[in-house]
């Protein structure tokens, strides 16, 4: 598994899917507000999380090349990653 290919094909398709989901969004807000506005924040959150999920192909990617060293590093990011996803949520 090739490292940028991985990680750039993570953040593509985050964005084509929140594109497409805030785009259905958009579309039904047109006629019920309430149900469009939950596809539009899904579509926000989706893009938000898209950089969340290209730490971890990063990390299956060097996990599968065997580079340990960049491996600790990629898990380093993921670890502040969550603790600052769980301090924003909770506190």
């Amino acid at each position: 598994m090739d490292l940028d290919k991985a990680t750039g094909r993570v953040l593509r398709y985050g964005v084509y899917v929140s594109i497409v989901v805030m785009s259905i969004g958009l579309f039904i807000s047109l006629f019920c507000n309430s149900v469009g506005s939950v596809f539009l924040y899904a579509g926000v959150a989706i893009l938000v999380l898209t950089p969340f999920f290209s730490i971890i192909a990063s990390s299956l990617a060097l996990y599968s090349e065997r580079d340990f060293k960049w491996l600790r590093t990629s898990m380093t990011v993921l670890l502040i990653t969550i603790v600052g996803i769980l301090v924003a949520l909770f506190i």
